[in-house]
């Protein structure tokens, strides 16, 4: 039966929250669907993408890169962040409140609606490259602070004088003349490189 609080439909949420009932730390789920009331018990007018996975930075620019990338109009783009308490096997015990971090994951909830697909072909193409993205972002991250400190060594090895920008404040110079911010500089360019290009 579905579900209308005040002329909004909960089903869509209903179906993600039963999606995310099992999830390995560490693993993103992903799931596209053209809902019909006979199959789903509700409907749209687009395809929907719910994604459910640890929350870290790049996750709505990378999917919305995939996208893109298959041309595919996005329409609607929910992303709401939930601490998940699950036990040892992966099975959601509860959604607890923002502020509690005891045994709790982040978890990022993405549901985004996208021009229909012709059908299941193309969305089981579009769940296997979210899903190969979705690593590649998950790799990136892991390895985030192990390439700062590799190329903060770099610039200290190098001994690099500071370059001066008449443009730029004295403190942003000071703050640029650091080897670890030098690092981060590159590292976040880098960063944003490999998110544009996927």
């Amino acid at each position: 039966v579905a579900l209308e609080v005040e002329h909004v439909r909960l089903d869509p949420a209903l179906a993600h929250l039963e999606l995310a009932q099992q999830r390995t730390p560490g693993t993103a789920l992903v799931r596209v669907l053209s809902p019909t009331t006979e199959t789903h018990g509700w409907t749209s007018t687009h395809t929907v993408v719910e994604v459910v996975t640890d929350d870290m930075p790049f996750l709505v620019d990378t999917v919305s890169a995939e996208l893109n990338r298959h041309d595919l109009g996005i329409r609607l783009v929910i992303h709401p962040v939930m601490r998940i308490r699950r036990d040892a096997v992966g099975r959601m015990l509860a959604v607890e409140p923002p502020d509690d971090g005891a045994d709790t994951v982040r978890e990022s909830f993405m549901h985004v609606e996208v021009d229909r697909l012709a059908g299941p072909a193309a969305g089981e193409q579009l769940r296997n490259d979210l899903r190969r993205v979705l690593e590649d972002v998950r790799a990136a991250v892991e390895d985030w602070d192990k390439m700062v400190a590799r190329l903060d060594d770099a610039v200290r090895s190098e001994g690099r004088a500071q370059v001066v920008d008449p443009g730029r404040p004295a403190t942003a110079q000071a703050s640029l003349g650091s080897p670890t911010a030098s690092a981060r500089l590159a590292a976040e360019s880098h960063a944003g490189a490999g998110t544009q290009a996927t």
